[in-house]
């Protein structure tokens, strides 16, 4: 029976008669229950869990569950219990198997009590008690019998002393605690641990063979904790393991290494595999394509540009033919980068989960992912200067055609810089920004989880606005063309067949750049304000590999054939 949630304020006497026989379980969870009759649950002959959580209990002193003799499970979760005498605990029967008292604020006496009461307890479930110390001192003179404990949220910075001794525990949680290392001896008596879960802690280090002596563990959770660092033989003696959940890829490989009978492990990679850094060979085969299109047209588009620059005239002749030269070469950044990774890819073709860690956290992964977000940055900075230029040139033609080219030199400077200072600030600041895959891209899928968010959040609306900004200016083109064509055509060039050629080529470039781009700002978002993509390992291969690079790919092609 279920009537949580209903604002209940108090219970009556034989409040259960009418199902007195047959009620085994009961919820009364999240109400505004303070006062109980004593003999409120009076004929629950049968009942054997009974939740309490979220109410406003101040204690048990009327002896409200004395003949609740069947009674296994009792949860008190979130009551204000401030005081637990001896002569409470009548109403806790000692055969009493599972107690919850999370978030309740106890007394160091009343702790106690409850273990020196509670013989045959066997699941304890405690959060908020920093008060370690009475666990430890009690199951020094006692023989510890509990099978299942939560110590949640508590700030344990070690692994108390007590649980090393449970030999018979069964099932161990000490999630949202501040335990930094896992030491080699914390779980050497724990032979018959089915399930450990140690997610959201601080660890950094999980000593070689803490785990060995765990020969019986099945479910294994050590999610949420960024900086440790899976060793290679962490796993090596669960044969019996069916769900892991960790931080990276790596360690499923581990687990699937020693434990055929795994069914459930997380999380997977979209790129790698544990043999692979590129799993899939259509993946591998379009870095290979879009890196030597990349690399080969826009050398050559900046080549023929830097010949083309001499024999110009114009000022507009020069303006245009070096800003095209100067998209290019941050364009060709971007195959550079997809050549460097394909490359790493073929050198490391077996084993790769084996390095994968060494190789995220290296300098060169971080050159890497730097050099792919400066190449991306520099091309949509390139591509708003070169739209604000022709928009000036239409709009104000008598200013383009007197100022000094130093000004659109500086312009460009100021571009490049701001994609710099942009690029840099992850390598020096946040380490973890390039690290996330094995492709070592800018983090852009994040959550409020993690330390990077806010950068990711930051330079996802720097481009949508840069991009609006260029839409912006190409309406204020097309709103000046239509209302003065004639007058526009003669003042764009003595020669207009070019200027309309960059026109289209230009337009069609922040096109494209604009479809490539506001998926992954619009997937951004989604991903910071619902706490990640549930679809993640379907969307990032795709914008990874194609919507992110493809422009620069793209962009010579449409050089080639609009000139």
């Amino acid at each position: 029976l279920s009537i949580s949630g209903n604002r209940i304020r108090r219970l009556g006497a034989r409040a259960f008669f009418s199902v007195q026989s047959t009620l085994r379980i009961l919820w009364l969870s999240n109400n505004m229950i303070s006062v109980v009759h004593p003999d409120s649950f009076q004929g629950l002959i049968s009942l054997q869990h009974l939740d309490l959580s979220n109410n406003c209990i101040t204690s048990l002193e009327n002896g409200f569950l004395n003949e609740l003799h069947d009674l296994s499970s009792l949860f008190l979760n979130g009551n204000n219990i401030l005081k637990l005498r001896n002569k409470d605990l009548l109403c806790l029967h000692s055969d009493l198997k599972l107690l919850s008292l999370k978030n309740v604020t106890l007394q160091e006496k009343a702790l106690n009590a409850i273990l020196k009461h509670m013989s045959s307890l066997t699941g304890l479930t405690v959060s908020r008690q920093n008060n370690v110390t009475i666990f430890d001192q009690y199951f020094e003179r006692h023989d510890c019998l509990l099978k299942n404990v939560s110590y949640t949220r508590s700030g344990l910075t070690a692994v108390p002393n007590f649980i090393k001794k449970c030999s018979v525990l069964v099932s161990l949680d000490l999630t949202n605690n501040k335990i930094l290392i896992i030491f080699k001896q914390d779980f050497m008596q724990l032979s018959n641990l089915t399930m450990l879960k140690l997610q959201a802690n601080d660890l950094m280090e999980i000593e070689s063979g803490s785990f060995n002596n765990l020969k019986q563990l099945e479910t294994l959770d050590i999610s949420g904790n960024t900086q440790v660092v899976y060793d290679n033989n962490l796993l090596s003696e669960q044969k019996k393991l069916k769900r892991v959940y960790g931080n990276n890829f790596r360690i499923c490989c581990l687990a699937r290494k020693t434990s055929p009978s795994l069914l459930q492990c997380s999380p997977e990679d979209p790129i790698s595999s544990c043999d692979r850094l590129i799993a899939k060979d259509y993946i591998r085969a379009l870095i290979w394509i879009q890196a030597f299109i990349a690399i080969i047209g826009n050398a050559m588009v900046a080549v023929l540009r830097a010949r083309e620059y001499p024999k110009q005239e114009s000022r507009g002749g020069k303006v245009n033919t070096s800003f095209v030269g100067v998209l290019s070469v941050a364009d060709l950044l971007m195959g550079i980068y997809l050549l460097m990774i394909a490359v790493v890819d073929s050198v490391h073709q077996v084993e790769f989960f084996a390095f994968s860690h060494i190789w995220r956290h290296s300098g060169f992964c971080r050159f890497c992912g730097f050099l792919s977000l400066f190449s991306a940055e520099a091309s949509v900075f390139t591509l708003l200067v070169i739209t604000f230029t022709r928009m000036v040139s239409i709009v104000s033609p008598i200013y383009y055609l007197r100022a000094n080219l130093r000004i659109f030199r500086i312009a460009m400077l100021l571009a490049w810089t701001v994609a710099l200072i942009i690029s840099v600030i992850p390598v020096f600041r946040l380490p973890n920004f390039f690290s996330q895959t094995s492709l070592c891209l800018p983090a852009f899928y994040t959550s409020k989880r993690d330390s990077d968010w806010i950068f990711s959040l930051f330079v996802i609306i720097f481009n949508l606005v840069a991009f609006f900004a260029m839409v912006t200016s190409y309406l204020v083109i097309i709103i000046a063309t239509q209302r003065s064509q004639t007058r526009s055509e003669n003042r764009r060039s003595s020669n207009p067949r070019p200027k309309h050629n960059l026109g289209r080529r230009v337009f069609l470039i922040v096109a494209t750049d604009f479809c490539c781009w506001i998926p992954v700002c619009i997937l951004g978002f989604v991903s910071i304000g619902s706490g990640g993509l549930n679809f993640y390992n379907d969307v990032y291969p795709w914008t990874a590999v194609i919507l992110l690079p493809i422009n620069s790919s793209m962009n010579p092609l449409i050089y080639t054939f609009l000139t």
